[in-house]
C-alpha cells in the first residue's frame, strides 16, 4: 500500500506539506518531487511548534471541502480516497467519515511482532444517537482516538473553531472529543484502508515518559465529560465500568513503561 498520495486512484486532492523545521532535508526531497505541482502547497514554520501547530498550519490553508491527516511514515491503499468521496456523496456529504486500519507492532530489533486489523463490518452512516452510544466501543478499538483514520469536513472544523491543542499523548483524542461533541451523523467506511506501524524507538508509547499516567487520566476524564455531558442515556453504570476498565489499562501500562531503561528505576520480577 504506497504511502505516496499521487498515486491515488482519486486525482481530486491537493496537498499541503507542512515543514516544522525538519532537521534533515527532507522537505527539500518534498520539493524536488513535487516540483511544479500546482496541487501541492508547502508550508515552512519559522521555528519547530510540534504536530498540533503543523496540522493547524495545514488546516487555515487547505481550500478543499475535507481535510485528512495522514502521518508521514504510514501507508494506505491506493482507492481510499476515491472510496471515501464515493461513500461521503452516497451519504449526502455527513461531515465526518471514519475507515478500518491495521495497526502493525514492531520489535526493536526491525522484525514484524504482529498485526492487528480494525474495521467495521459495513458501510453506513449513523445518526446522533448511534454515534454516541458506539463512542466508548471506538475507544476500545483504539479507533476514536486517532486523527488519521478520519477524514473531516472542513467548514465544520471552521465553524465550530476546532484545532488541535498542543497536548503530549493525546492531542488526537482531545480534538476527536471536541469533533464529536455537537456531530449530528458520521458515515462508516467498513474495510481496512490505513495500514499504522508502532515501533519502539520512534513511536511516542514507546518511550519513557515521566508524565503518561497522569496524562492518561486526562484521556479518561475527558471521555467521562462528554459522556456526562451527553446525558444519562450515554451516562450510566455499565458506562463507568468502561471508563473503569480504561483506566485500569493506562495503570498497567504505566507500570510498564517504568520498567524502561531510560526511565532508570529499580524493579524486581516475580
Amino acid at each position: 500500500m504506497p504511502s505516496n498520495v499521487k498515486d491515488q486512484s482519486c486525482t481530486d486532492w491537493e496537498l499541503i506539506l507542512v515543514d516544522d523545521c525538519s532537521p534533515d532535508d527532507s522537505i527539500e526531497l518534498a520539493m524536488q518531487f513535487f516540483k511544479n505541482d500546482p496541487k501541492v502547497t508547502i508550508v515552512r514554520h519559522k521555528k519547530n511548534q510540534g504536530l498540533s501547530a503543523a496540522r493547524n498550519s495545514g488546516m487555515s490553508t487547505a481550500k478543499g471541502k475535507y481535510i485528512w491527516f495522514p502521518d508521514p511514515d504510514d501507508t494506505y491503499k491506493l482507492t481510499l480516497l476515491e472510496d471515501t468521496k464515493k461513500t461521503l456523496e452516497k451519504f449526502n456529504t455527513p461531515p465526518l467519515i471514519m475507515f478500518g486500519h491495521e495497526e502493525k507492532w514492531y520489535k526493536i530489533n526491525g522484525k514484524l511482532s504482529h498485526c492487528k486489523k480494525i474495521s467495521s463490518k459495513q458501510t453506513r452512516l449513523l445518526d446522533t444517537d448511534e454515534l454516541r452510544s458506539n463512542i466508548l466501543v471506538y475507544e476500545q478499538n483504539t479507533q476514536y482516538g486517532y486523527a488519521w483514520n478520519k477524514i473531516y469536513n472542513l467548514n465544520y472544523l471552521r465553524l465550530n473553531n476546532l484545532s488541535f491543542k498542543r497536548i503530549a499523548y493525546i492531542e488526537d483524542i482531545e480534538f476527536n472529543i471536541n469533533v464529536f461533541q455537537n456531530l449530528d451523523s458520521l458515515a462508516i467506511l467498513s474495510g481496512c484502508y490505513y495500514s499504522y506501524s508502532k515501533r519502539p524507538n520512534i513511536s511516542l508509547t514507546g518511550k519513557y515518559n515521566a508524565h503518561f499516567y497522569e496524562i492518561h487520566v486526562e484521556r479518561i476524564q475527558l471521555l467521562y465529560n462528554q459522556l456526562s455531558n451527553w446525558g444519562d442515556n450515554y451516562f450510566n453504570e455499565q458506562t463507568l465500568s468502561k471508563l473503569g476498565v480504561f483506566l485500569c489499562r493506562y495503570i498497567i501500562a504505566s507500570l510498564r513503561m517504568n520498567c524502561f531503561p531510560d526511565a532508570q528505576m529499580s524493579h524486581w520480577i516475580a
